[in-house]
């Protein structure tokens, strides 16, 4: 064998067996290839977003490195004055012509779509003021993200193309859907706020995993099946407000975001075990009911106006979330041992001795919340403690020793008294209110060290020495006070 090709085999085989960063490193050493990937790389950077008139691009040094274009003139689009570097155009409000073809089109667009209209390799089409009929070629094959706007409301009458990944049906859309139209690719689909149509058994593919209804008003109720055993997430809109029986929402759904206006009682199996996240999105003011053992986050995000009965919060819950007021008091027991964090939105809360579990380690209270804390009522387990709306005043031994970040809120302006900083704690926030008054030495913790002022802190006997020596983040949002502090001895 000739001894230049037996060399250029050994070369080749040597290549192979090398590892993909030691051939990145030889490329990388060798200088001229180096100044190269540098150079392509600033260039991509820099004109990746290029925003140019369409009759500059032909004359443009950098054109192959142009990946977007925004074009903003109601002219026809010939292809030849796109670059074939270029993946994403965007229409602007003013174009309304006929369309060429590139990977991507996000448009102001609204005239019927012929076959051909847009190519077969077009990945994403995102619509605005859409509102023609679609026929069964008026879409590529190649289409992976649709979103047909908030004006589209025409009937679905043939199959959509089948590789579709992402659906979005907008605001306006209130068309029935036919089993067979969403192709068994889908994975993810957004219905707007418009839509009130049966939705049967089918129709949604059993490869979706994501469902929202948004904002709908959607609410016909749901039978078995409606709701494919895909579906992992699912939020039922603002509107939906029937009963829940058993396998109407299915055990596979793992986030469930229940509508505003939902007001019925939860008996058991009507929430499938395999749920760890239950969100109610509005006032509610029937019993809980029952809920599966296996959810972990639970949140309240309107009034809640009932008495929380003991178990019935599941103790498999380790985060609580209660954004607004609900109007009982919380009782022993009340809340399961196994919450780590809790947060309450009540403006009156009253945290009574031994109502909270010794498993909490983070207790929010709200921007709203105006009552005082007696001593001892919040668990020696909490570490992180936001005190949203608390005005004070500060007693001795008020917070208990376990707490390590210590945040005042918006309202707060009392004197800070010795001994009423927790020892442990390492970060104190004091920049998000009111609070203006003198810190004296000893006063603060030797624990800190994150330690932040707000913008209407200013204080001219602050000295070095009242900062404790372990502070190593300090900060003031009120300039004049930073340049004050840093220029004192």
């Amino acid at each position: 064998m000739d001894t230049n090709n037996l060399k250029s085999i050994n070369d080749i085989e040597k290549v192979k067996t090398q590892q993909p960063q030691d051939l990145f490193l030889k490329v990388w050493r060798n200088k001229f290839l180096n100044s190269k990937i540098i150079q392509t790389t600033r260039l991509l950077k820099d004109f990746s977003n290029c925003c140019v008139k369409i009759t500059e691009i032909d004359d443009h040094p950098y054109k192959e490195y142009i990946t977007k274009i925004h074009y903003n003139i109601d002219e026809p689009l010939s292809l030849h004055q796109i670059p074939s570097s270029c993946t994403e155009l965007y229409f602007d409000a003013n174009f309304n012509q006929d369309i060429s073809h590139l990977k991507s089109l996000v448009n102001h667009y609204n005239k019927p779509l012929d076959e051909g209209d847009i190519p077969d390799h077009i990945q994403q089409l995102d619509f605005l003021h859409f509102n023609q009929t679609l026929t069964e070629k008026s879409l590529p094959s190649s289409l992976l993200l649709l979103d047909l706007g908030a004006f589209f409301n025409q009937p679905l009458s043939t199959p959509l193309p089948n590789g579709l990944l992402e659906l979005t049906l907008g605001y306006n859309f209130n068309q029935p859907i036919s089993k067979g139209i969403l192709p068994s690719t889908i994975v993810k689909i957004e219905i707007g706020t418009s839509f009130y149509q049966e939705l049967l058994p089918g129709v949604i593919p059993s490869s979706v995993t994501y469902l929202n209804f948004k904002k709908s008003q959607f609410n016909k109720p749901l039978s078995v099946g409606s709701i494919p055993n895909s579906v992992k997430y699912l939020f039922l809109g603002d509107s939906y407000n029937h009963p829940l029986t058993k396998n109407i929402i299915p055990d596979s759904v793992k986030t469930l975001r229940l509508s505003k206006q939902f007001n019925h009682i939860l008996s058991e199996n009507f929430i499938p075990s395999s749920c760890t996240e239950l969100i109610f999105q509005n006032d509610f003011y029937k019993p809980i009911g029952v809920l599966p053992n296996t959810i972990k986050y639970l949140k309240f995000k309107g009034d809640f106006k009932q008495r929380i009965l003991p178990r019935s919060i599941p103790n498999s819950v380790t985060t609580l979330i209660f954004v607004k007021a609900f109007n009982h008091p919380l009782r022993k027991n009340t809340i399961p041992k196994s919450v780590k964090k809790l947060s309450i939105g009540s403006h009156w809360f009253q945290i009574e001795w031994d109502s909270l579990p010794s498993s909490i380690k983070t207790l929010s209270l709200s921007e709203n919340f105006n009552s005082t804390i007696k001593p001892q009522s919040i668990p020696e387990s909490v570490k992180v403690l936001d005190l949203g709306g608390f005005r004070g005043p500060l007693v001795e031994s008020i917070f208990p020793s376990s707490i390590e970040h210590l945040t005042f809120g918006e309202y707060f302006n009392q004197p800070l008294l010795k001994g009423s900083i927790p020892d442990k704690c390492k970060v104190l926030d004091l920049s998000k209110g009111v609070f203006n008054h003198p810190i004296e030495a000893g006063v603060l913790p030797n624990s800190l060290t994150s330690l932040s002022f707000g913008k209407y802190f200013y204080q001219t006997t602050l000295t070095k020495s009242s900062i404790p020596s372990s502070v190593i983040h300090l900060t003031f949002r009120n300039e004049k006070m930073r340049k004050f502090y840093e220029s004192s001895d």
